[in-house]
C-alpha cells in the first residue's frame, strides 16, 4: 500500500495492550455511531486521557471500550458497532443524522 508521497504505509495488525490493531481503510465496515455530550469529572478525564495516550487510541474508542466490558461483565453484551442498532429509538436517530 502507498502513501500520499509513494512512500509505503505499514498497516499493524498485532495486538496493543488488550485493544486489536486497525485495519485499513478498504477492509473497514461502517460503525454506527452518534455523539453524546457528557459531563466527566476532572480526574476521570485526566485518567481517560493517559489511557488513550497510552493505547494510542482515542478517548471515544476508550470509552466504547470501558462500556462494552461492563456490560460484558454485567451479563448484557453488547452487539458489534457495524450492526444496525435494534431499537426504534436509535434507528431513527441514526437515520436523522444522514
Amino acid at each position: 500500500m502507498e502513501g500520499p508521497l509513494s512512500c509505503p504505509v505499514v498497516v499493524c495488525y498485532e495486538n496493543h495492550g488488550d485493544f486489536a490493531r486497525r485495519r485499513p481503510m478498504s477492509s473497514r465496515r461502517r460503525r454506527f455511531t452518534r455523539s453524546a455530550g457528557v459531563t466527566l469529572e476532572v480526574a476521570v478525564l485526566d485518567y481517560l486521557h493517559e489511557l488513550a495516550e497510552k493505547e494510542d487510541r482515542d478517548r471515544s474508542f476508550c470509552i466504547n471500550q470501558i462500556v462494552r466490558e461492563h456490560a460484558e461483565r454485567n451479563g448484557r453484551p453488547l452487539p458489534p458497532s457495524t450492526q444496525p442498532p435494534q431499537s426504534p429509538a436509535t434507528v431513527a436517530a441514526v437515520s436523522e443524522e444522514r
